[in-house]
């Protein structure tokens, strides 16, 4: 049988003039046998091409976008949607519910949906942005607001409650779907409880365990989150899915869900780099490679089995990678030249990076 999987159109065309006898004239772009078997090696080709695709569709580890979307919904899988961010914002008046206000740096707007307590003689809402993305995800600054207010003369976001998010990239939910699959998701198993609470917003990585309750009214199910940042999430975030919890799984469960904390961080590296480099040029580079290398860290805290550790061989390994760097004589993780182990099952979160030459 003539295998042409991995062959060019121009390789079948040679295999197919090869079988030829040399005494017919077979010569390129001039006699007749080659342009009889031209487009015939091309049409082989173009078959060759439709079937590669056609067996691609057939897998989720290769179908395109659209397929994949369409195998997924057959197991009621689909994108986590995008949603807005929640922040809380503190005024020194009563404002309206609905009142818009736009922050002033980022120049993001919000609209405020619910009162929530009076303190101090401030007054405190939810806003949610206009904006479906991680932009919105401000922590604090001033807001201004777009119509007049009377007797305001304070206005700021002063917590993120719910970050936002854009709609789950394609390949991540490829590696979801994926996973899901080979899950047992039943009966409010594990595989359920992580499934279930990944779809609120603001959640991002869960994880669930059930225990023998200790004593009565003890709970027999812990859910730890963090939040779509992979950051300790806010005890808003952790109120709804609490009540979420509450209202949707069985009555002999008693889950209780916890805010996974955060270990601080502060990384001091000494590098040294070749005189053809700008050391500042590097320096911000180095700052990128030791934020990236945490996310990296923190992005596989759900599977792990035990504390995250972030290294000092890891740190000296992305900062090789950047061009210019000759050697990195010293790195320090809070001071110590030893690796640093979160601890029990907290996230790590990065406070600064000290980056001077050596």
């Amino acid at each position: 049988m003539y295998d042409s999987s991995d062959k060019r159109y121009s390789e079948i065309l040679d295999d197919m003039l090869a079988e030829v006898p040399d005494h017919i004239d077979k010569r390129d772009n001039t006699s007749f046998m080659f342009m009889a078997l031209a487009p015939v090696a091309k049409a082989i080709y173009d078959v060759h091409l439709s079937c590669l695709w056609t067996l691609n569709q057939m897998f989720l580890q290769t179908q395109d976008s659209a397929f994949l979307l369409l195998n997924a919904e057959q197991y009621n899988i689909y994108p986590y949607p995008a949603n807005q961010a929640t922040v809380m914002g503190e005024f020194d008046v009563q404002v309206p519910i609905g009142s818009e206000f736009h922050t002033e740096a980022e120049q993001i707007a919000f609209t405020v949906i619910k009162f929530i307590k009076t303190e101090n003689e401030k007054f405190y809402y939810e806003l949610d942005s206009t904006i479906k993305s991680p932009d919105a995800n401000i922590e604090s600054g001033r807001l201004i607001p777009d119509d007049y207010i009377p007797d305001l003369t304070h206005s700021r976001v002063v917590e993120l409650l719910i970050p936002g998010r854009t709609v789950e990239n394609i390949e991540a939910f490829r590696t979801r779907f994926a996973n899901e699959r080979k899950q047992n998701i039943f009966g409010w198993n594990s595989d359920q409880y992580n499934s279930e609470v990944k779809k609120i917003k603001g959640v991002g990585q869960v994880r669930t365990e059930h225990h023998q309750p200790t004593f009565a009214g003890d709970y027999d199910v812990a859910v730890h989150i963090l939040n779509s940042d992979n950051k300790t999430p806010t005890q808003a975030l952790v109120d709804v899915v609490s009540d979420f919890l509450l209202n949707n799984t069985p009555f002999t469960h008693f889950p209780k869900v916890f805010g996974t904390q955060s270990d601080n961080v502060s990384v001091e590296v000494k590098i040294t780099i070749d005189p053809m480099y700008a050391f500042g040029v590097i320096e911000i580079q180095a700052k990128e490679k030791i934020e990236e290398l945490i996310e990296s860290i923190n992005s596989g805290w759900e599977f792990a089995n035990r504390p995250l550790v972030l290294r000092v061989a890891q740190i000296t390994a992305v900062l090789f990678e950047i061009d210019g760097v000759v050697d990195v004589p010293e790195v320090k993780i809070n001071g110590s030249p030893n690796n640093f182990v979160a601890n029990g099952i907290n996230v790590l979160l990065l406070q600064t990076v000290s980056v001077t030459p050596s």
